[in-house]
């Protein structure tokens, strides 16, 4: 964490602000757990540079990016 962030407020605050925002989230998160649990392509994470040479609606299809 940031110290820039935990200094002027304390570590309390910063745990209880995410708490408060978390109950919120979760059914979000959950839905967006739901959708990608049943992917058969992941995203390369260490080998990303391949996709900069290609256009954006190629990967788009190609990993499934489109607004349901």
């Amino acid at each position: 964490m940031s110290s820039d962030l935990v200094q002027p407020q304390g570590l309390l605050w910063l745990y209880s602000s995410i708490l408060a925002v978390l109950p919120r989230l979760l059914p979000e998160i959950v839905l967006i757990w739901i959708k990608n649990r049943g992917r058969k392509q992941y995203w390369p994470y260490f080998d990303y540079e391949a996709l900069f040479e290609r256009s954006l609606l190629e990967i788009r299809q190609e990993f499934d990016l489109f607004q349901d």
